[in-house]
């Protein structure tokens, strides 16, 4: 069954939506699911999850609503990342520390 909806906003990771079902259903959106994404019901924020492996569901009841979806990912992502960056910084020190060493050694820097 097709159920009308107007499409209220669309900025890359966020959609909104103005949907009226007869009875609960599942809405699903055209956009790939990752578990960063949320939904927003009602002033209440909901998981969502896979539909068919690929696609984003959230439940929703009967009757009108604004469904937003958003993508806000695990904290652990941001962890990983910093950890990453901090990581490559040590090691561009280090290792320009020790070519800088061997250079001298060597008799490049007379």
């Amino acid at each position: 069954m097709h159920i009308p909806q107007e499409i209220l906003e669309y900025k890359g990771w966020y959609y909104k939506v103005k949907i009226n079902v007869p009875s609960d259903g599942i809405l699903v959106g055209n956009f790939k699911y990752e578990k960063g994404w949320k939904a927003k019901i009602a002033d209440k924020v909901v998981d969502t999850f896979p539909v068919n492996y690929l696609l984003n569901g959230v439940f929703v009841p009967a009757g009108e609503h604004i469904v937003e979806f958003f993508f806000k990912p695990d904290m652990m992502i941001y962890f990983y990342l910093t950890t990453f960056a901090i990581l490559l910084t040590i090691l561009i020190f280090v290792g320009g520390m020790i070519l800088s060493k061997i250079w001298r050694i060597g008799g490049g820097g007379r």
